[in-house]
C-alpha cells in the first residue's frame, strides 16, 4: 500500500514532500527529504504521519492561520527548528544557530515576524514548556490502557474540561488555586459526584505527569475536596417506586 510523503529508495525510507511555494526561499529547495533511520515499515509510516502532522501545523502557521491551538503552535515551532537542524533550548551562542537567526533578522526587516518564528527564537534560549495538552499525551502514552479506545475517549473528555476551564498553560502554571477554581467551575455545571470523578482524572493524570517529568513539586489535586459530595444525588426511580408502593399499602391497612 502507497503512503503518502513515505519514499522507499535503495532499500532506506525517506520523508518526502514538497515545499510550498511562499517557503522556497525559506527552505532553499523545493523539496523536503529526511531519513526515516528505519526499515521496519509500519514505524517508517507512523514518523512519516508524525513529520507530517508538524509540517501542516508549521505551513499554517506561517500563514498565520489562528485557528491552531497552543500545543499545535509548539509543534509548528519546534517543527521550524528542527527544518534547520536545531532543538529547542540550545542557546543563541551555538554555532549552528547562525542561518536561522540571519533568516529571522530578515524576516523581521521585510515583514515583520509571524507568531511561529517568534515562538521559535525564544525556544532557543529556552526550552518550550510542557502544555496540559500535552501532558495527557504523556499519560497515555504511559497507561497501560492508554490503546484501549473507550479509556482513552473517556480521559480525553475529562481533560478537554480542565483545559476549557483555565486554558491550555503549561503544567508548570497549573496551582492549587488554579486546581479550586476548575473544581468550581465544575459545580456550576454537574453533580458533586460527577465533579469527583473528574477530580479523580485530573490527580491520576498529574501523577503520571509529575513522575515521567522526575518532578518534586506537589500534584496540584491531590486532597482536593468536594464539598457536599453526593448530597444532590437524586432518588433513583426505584426508591420512587418503593416510596409509592409502601404508602399504597399503609392505606390499604389504614
Amino acid at each position: 500500500m502507497k503512503i503518502k510523503y513515505l519514499l522507499a529508495q535503495d532499500g532506506s525510507f525517506y520523508y518526502q514532500r514538497r515545499v510550498p511555494d511562499y517557503l522556497r526561499d525559506r527552505y532553499g529547495r523545493s523539496n523536503i527529504k529526511i531519513p526515516l533511520k528505519t526499515l521496519e515499515p509500519m514505524a517508517a509510516a507512523k514518523t512519516v504521519a508524525r513529520l507530517a502532522a508538524d509540517h501542516d501545523k508549521l505551513w499554517r502557521a506561517m500563514l498565520d492561520d489562528e485557528s491552531l491551538l497552543p500545543g499545535d503552535m509548539q509543534d509548528a515551532g519546534r517543527r521550524l527548528l528542527a527544518d534547520y537542524g536545531l532543538d529547542d533550548g540550545i542557546g543563541l551562542e551555538h554555532p549552528v544557530v547562525d542561518r536561522f537567526v540571519e533568516d529571522i533578522v530578515a524576516a523581521d526587516r521585510e515583514r515583520g515576524l509571524r507568531a511561529v518564528e517568534r515562538v521559535a527564537y525564544e525556544a532557543l534560549k529556552k526550552p518550550m514548556p510542557l502544555l496540559l495538552s500535552q501532558g495527557l499525551d504523556l499519560y497515555l502514552s504511559n497507561h497501560k490502557k492508554g490503546a484501549n479506545k473507550r479509556f482513552v475517549a473517556h480521559a480525553t473528555a475529562d481533560w478537554k474540561l480542565l483545559i476549557n476551564s483555565v486554558g491550555d498553560i503549561s503544567v508548570a502554571d497549573m496551582d492549587r488555586d488554579r486546581a479550586k477554581d476548575a473544581r468550581d467551575a465544575l459545580l456550576k455545571t454537574m453533580k458533586t459526584t460527577s465533579v469527583e470523578r473528574r477530580i479523580n482524572t485530573f490527580r491520576a493524570v498529574f501523577t503520571s505527569i509529575l513522575r515521567e517529568t522526575n518532578s518534586d513539586r506537589r500534584n496540584p489535586f491531590e486532597g482536593l475536596q468536594v464539598k457536599g459530595l453526593g448530597e444532590d444525588a437524586q432518588v433513583s426511580r426505584s426508591t420512587l417506586f418503593d416510596d409509592h408502593l409502601i404508602s399504597l399499602i399503609d392505606g390499604s391497612l389504614a
